[in-house]
């Protein structure tokens, strides 16, 4: 199992992880206090075969889940483009602008950054809560971006800099 997230109320968790019998990895949800006994229940399936559902977040108010395909051996997928998908077993629909996006990461206020790959000196986009539409944020040069609790910053990982 890869990449656990706790729902905004902390009674969920969204993670990635395959079955034996599943050579991709799918999204799945599980009780944080274990009243499921445990057992995570299947949220989504990869969208296209041999790639994975990757990077997961919860949207604000905790009822679905937007995430991304990645490409098993790392590379860049092939089908970019964010999902949100419904607890309950609804199917997966592409979120509106993000055709070309990968890596949400959903702030608690309903603020979700993404990266278009396809356009590396404006890679960082922001849709701000309660807007439709995405906005360049420029190359934050950060990886593994995430919001800060109040939603007001965002931090990550440097390479470039000790």
């Amino acid at each position: 199992m890869h990449e656990p997230r706790f729902s905004p109320d902390g009674r969920r968790i969204v993670l990635v992880g395959r079955t034996p019998d599943d050579p991709s990895k799918s999204l799945y949800v599980v009780s944080a206090d274990g009243t499921d006994g445990g057992r995570p229940s299947l949220l989504a399936r990869p969208l296209h075969e041999g790639e994975d559902s990757w990077d997961p977040c919860w949207t604000a108010d905790g009822q679905a889940v937007l995430y991304s395909h990645a490409h098993p051996l790392g590379k860049i997928s092939p089908h970019p483009g964010l999902y949100r998908v419904a607890l309950g077993g609804k199917e997966p629909t592409l979120e509106p602008g993000a055709e070309a996006f990968l890596y949400p990461r959903c702030s608690s206020q309903g603020h979700v950054l993404a990266q278009d790959p396809q356009d590396p000196a404006n890679s960082t986009h922001v849709r701000w809560a309660g807007r439709s539409d995405w906005e360049k944020a420029g190359p934050l040069g950060l990886s593994y971006e995430n919001w800060t609790r109040d939603g007001r910053r965002v931090c990550g990982v440097d390479w470039g800099r000790p």
